[in-house]
Order: C-alpha cells, then structure tokens, then sequence
C-alpha cells in the first residue's frame, strides 16, 4: 500500500501544472522558465520569445469568448507551428534601424531587409530537422518604442518538444551568425491551459 501512494505521488508531483489564463501568459512570459532568451551582441541586444500556440489564440481571443471548445478548434487549424517574438534593439536605446549608421541609405536599406528579405536567413533546428521560416513580420515603431519586433512562424509536420535552435543570418548589422537556443526540457515544463 505504502509503494502504491508513493508511486501516485510521484506521478502528480511529475504531471504538468494547469493554469488558469492570466496565470499562463504570466508563467510563459516569466524569462527564468527558460521561454525567453536575451542577447547583446556589439551595439544590439536581441530577446527571443518563444510563443507556444495556446499563448498566441489567448492573446487573439477575448476572455468573454475564451472556452474549451474555442480554443481546442484554433489548436487544431493553426497545426504544428513554432512561433517566436523576436525583440531588436539598440543597446543605448536609440532607435535600432538607426543605430551605427552614417547614412540615410543605409537605413533604407535595414528597412528593406527586415520588412522583406529577413526571412531567407532564419532557421529553426529542430532536433534533426532544419525549418524555414515560413512567416516573418516586421513591426514598426516609428521610434515609440526603443525596439523593433519581428514575429516568426515555423511549420513542421508533426511537432514534437525536441529542443529547439533558431539561426539568425545576419546580413546587414555586421553580426554574423546569431544563435538561440530553447532546451527540450523547459519545452516539457510548459503548463496546460486551464479553462
């Protein structure tokens, strides 16, 4: 008897959490469950939010329409796709198309890369597959903001939580390669969404 309550406290102490929906967009939104990721790289610090598919539908639906039954239907019309945030910014805080440059034609040419060229150098490896971006969006702040964001799709055939690695290219700021890096088990610690 004594092995069997150990054995059931084992299995709930290991199940995933249930949160209500304000409770999920905090908990995946909090950088220390491992969803979010920063770097600072020369004069630009980049942050990659990885945006699991509940979080988006929770974030397009609003609270009076939020059911089981609604969300269970976006699931399974969005498929299996991997969605990130990806936040550019100066590291001074000036506006991030503007920052290093000595001319206006070299903002021009940031502009044109990130609004339609940016998605041909981002891949997501997932693990031993090598994903193109399927969807990439630029967001515009006309300087309200320090930053810039662009939102990224990914589909793959069948999703799994394998780890996941997006490869930035980078053509224009002088980077190089940038890396990020989402391990599998922080993928597994994600909780379900409780309606």
């Amino acid at each position: 008897m004594l092995g069997f309550a150990i054995s059931l406290l084992i299995l709930v102490a290991c199940g995933k959490k249930h949160l209500a929906p304000s409770d999920y967009i905090r908990w995946v939104t909090d950088p220390a469950n491992g969803l979010v990721k920063t770097k600072e790289l020369s004069a630009f610090r980049f942050e990659l939010r990885y945006l699991p598919s509940e979080l988006t539908i929770l974030n397009g639906i609003s609270s009076v329409e939020l059911t089981k039954e609604k969300v269970d239907a976006a699931l399974a019309e969005r498929g299996n796709v991997h969605e990130f945030q990806l936040r550019l910014a100066s590291v001074e805080g000036t506006e991030f198309l503007r920052t290093g440059i000595s001319e206006m034609t070299q903002y021009h040419q940031r502009l044109e890369y990130y609004t339609g060229h940016v998605q041909n150098d981002l891949k997501l490896v997932v693990g031993f597959d090598t994903l193109d971006c399927s969807l990439s969006h630029f967001e515009r702040t006309y300087g309200v903001a320090p930053y810039n964001t662009l939102i990224l799709a990914f589909e793959q055939e069948s999703k799994t939580n394998d780890g996941l690695s997006l490869i930035y290219n980078d053509r224009v700021l002088g980077l190089g390669t940038v890396k990020f890096a989402i391990d599998q088990r922080d993928l597994e610690k994600i909780p379900e969404l409780k309606l």
